[in-house]
């Protein structure tokens, strides 16, 4: 057995038969605006292993929620210390999120 191959597992059954189990891996694969799944079987490990560096270049090019938030908190105090916003209620109110979010994600700075 290598890596990657279907595992079939024997599981007692509760009428003291026998329940066959198979786990086949999968790699779900975006491509364009669509989704597939590509299984070890079909798919050679070039493939897969491109598969996983797109995944990951991927995931390293987004920024999770906290870094836009730091990022957008660091811009309106830049622009608060350059005197280009008149206060954090301006700010708010030209982004368009409520005032009280806009001082939370302040505090961050």
């Amino acid at each position: 057995m290598t890596l990657g191959d279907p595992v079939t597992l024997p599981l007692p059954a509760p009428t003291g038969g026998v329940q066959l189990e198979t786990f086949v891996p999968w790699t779900l694969v975006k491509r364009g605006s669509t989704k597939q799944i590509v299984t070890s079987l079909n798919a050679s490990l070039k493939f897969i292993e491109e598969a996983r560096r797109g995944k990951r270049a991927r995931a390293a090019t987004q920024d999770t929620p906290l870094i836009r938030a730091l990022r957008l908190a660091h811009y309106w105090q830049r622009l608060l210390d350059e005197q280009r916003g008149a206060s954090v209620n301006n700010l708010a109110e030209a982004e368009g999120i409520d005032v009280t979010q806009a001082r939370r994600l302040m505090n961050l700075t």
